[in-house]
C-alpha cells in the first residue's frame, strides 16, 4: 500500500527537495547550471517527444492507421518478435 503523507509532510519534502536543489546549485559554475536549465527544458519540451498525451483525433487516426497496416499484413505475431530478439541477443 503506498505511503499516504498529510499536506504538511508533502510540503515539508517538497521544501526540502527545494533546499537541497538550492544547495547543489549554490556550488556548481555558471556553465553547469546552464546545462541543468538547458537538460530541464529538453525534459519538458512537447514539441519532439513521442511520449506526449495525444489528443481523440490524434489516437483515432493512429488506430485507423495500424487497422490499414494489419489489413496489409504489415505486421509481427509477438512471440516471432519475441523469438527473433532472443536468437538475436542471445538470450
Amino acid at each position: 500500500m503506498p505511503t499516504v503523507f498529510t499536506e504538511k509532510e508533502t510540503q515539508n519534502r517538497i521544501s526540502s527537495v527545494r533546499q537541497r536543489t538550492d544547495d547543489i546549485l549554490d556550488i556548481l559554475p555558471d556553465d553547469d547550471i546552464q546545462k541543468v536549465l538547458d537538460y530541464a527544458v529538453k525534459l519538458t519540451d512537447t514539441t519532439n517527444n513521442p511520449f506526449r498525451p495525444l489528443s481523440r483525433e490524434e489516437i483515432i487516426h493512429e488506430l485507423d492507421i495500424s487497422e490499414q497496416q494489419i489489413k496489409e499484413g504489415k505486421y509481427k505475431l509477438a512471440d516471432e518478435v519475441t523469438k527473433s530478439l532472443k536468437e538475436k541477443y542471445d538470450v
